[in-house]
């Protein structure tokens, strides 16, 4: 995949969400769809599985399964009714972080051994469960209806976004996948802009 077929791709996907951003919600089939119709969320989600197909060994799955998780967390405060502080500023902090974090990922981000991760990926992973924990309580708070088939719904939509970047990730180039991250990180700061409006 060329540089240019993979910003047009990108480009295409994500231009109709922003028009459909964050619309009230219920049930299982908008819960799977909030995932996709939120550009902050659609980015942050599908940049945590790029940054995880640049991993080796349990830090892959350790991402993305931290995000699902503590986006869980997140719901779980959402539906009662607790707003994170500065919800929606770490939301879109977290499109940018992301995007930096693949522009200057190096060879000690990888683990040293296949089961043994060094510090940066220990850190990284705690940065996207924080990451996920907001954006799951964003999801819970715009949510109506049946609490628990939205739940089911956005977690499997993330999971999707979630794999869709790792298959994105080890099939492109070193080159594509950091000029994503230079997207990534200025579609964050623009976020971040808006949140200051």
């Amino acid at each position: 995949m060329t540089l240019s077929r993979a910003f047009t791709l990108i480009v295409l996907m994500a231009t109709p969400l922003a028009a459909v951003a964050h619309p009230g919600h219920g049930g299982v089939f908008a819960g799977f769809a909030h995932p996709f119709t939120g550009l902050d969320h659609f980015a942050a989600m599908f940049a945590v599985g790029l940054l995880a197909a640049q991993m080796a060994g349990r830090a892959r799955w350790a991402l993305p399964g931290g995000f699902v998780l503590a986006a869980l967390a997140g719901a779980l405060l959402g539906f009662g009714r607790v707003v994170l502080p500065g919800l929606e500023s770490v939301i879109a902090a977290s499109v940018a972080v992301l995007g930096m974090a693949l522009i200057w990922r190096r060879g000690s981000v990888r683990p040293v051994g296949r089961d043994s991760p060094t510090c940066v990926t220990a850190l990284l992973t705690v940065l996207v469960a924080a990451f996920g924990l907001f954006h799951g309580n964003a999801h819970a708070l715009e949510a109506s209806g049946s609490p628990v088939g939205f739940v089911a719904g956005f977690l499997t939509g993330t999971t999707l976004l979630h794999g869709l970047g790792l298959v994105v990730g080890a099939r492109v180039q070193d080159l594509i996948v950091r000029a994503a991250g230079v997207a990534l990180a200025a579609l964050g700061g623009w976020l971040m802009l808006g949140t200051l409006a």
